[in-house]
């Protein structure tokens, strides 16, 4: 989502920075006493001075207007996963942890126990999720054990609030 926004935001500034060029260039050649260049500001002018409130036109445009500022707001206001995970304070400095990067060291933990073929891990608030995909039949002990490196890993990060971590391992041999 991030991403999105990042586009949505570069696609609106370059539009409002094009339009404001374009303002400035029209309002230099007014003063020049110049014809328009590419705004036909005069007939415009004209038009909006003769349109009325009621008009079908008018309220079609303001209403497109309001939803996509609704719609800018509500993609704002929608909860994100969190960028970073904080730490306990420790003797000198407090540090965050990069949610991407604990994911990835978490799947690197899951896919080193032999017979793990494919891990993914989530970062939610609150809880840690690593689903690993089994090769083969794995001895019953595997999940424990999966499970135990899992949370070693976490606790060694000393995250604050310390997440719950709930660890999956799924194969094609389940029945």
């Amino acid at each position: 989502m991030r991403a999105a926004n990042r586009l949505l935001a570069t696609l609106i500034a370059l539009v409002l920075l094009a339009g404001g060029l374009l303002v400035a260039i029209e309002i230099a050649f007014a003063q020049a006493g110049a014809h328009p260049v590419l705004l036909p500001h005069h007939r415009w002018y004209r038009a909006l001075r003769h349109a009325e409130w009621s008009d079908p036109s008018t309220r079609a445009v303001l209403g497109l207007m309001v939803a996509v500022g609704l719609a800018l707001l509500v993609l704002e206001a929608l909860k994100r996963r969190p960028s970073s995970l904080s730490t306990q304070a420790g003797e000198s400095a407090r540090y965050e942890v990069d949610r991407r990067s604990l994911e990835a060291s978490l799947r690197r933990t899951a896919q080193s126990v032999d017979g793990v073929e494919k891990a993914r891990a989530r970062a939610r608030a609150g809880r840690l999720d690593v689903i690993a995909r089994a090769s083969r039949s794995l001895a019953p002990e595997a999940e424990p054990r999966l499970d135990g490196l899992v949370s070693t890993r976490v606790d060694e990060l000393e995250l604050d609030p310390v997440p719950t971590v709930r660890v999956k391992i799924t194969s094609d041999f389940d029945s």
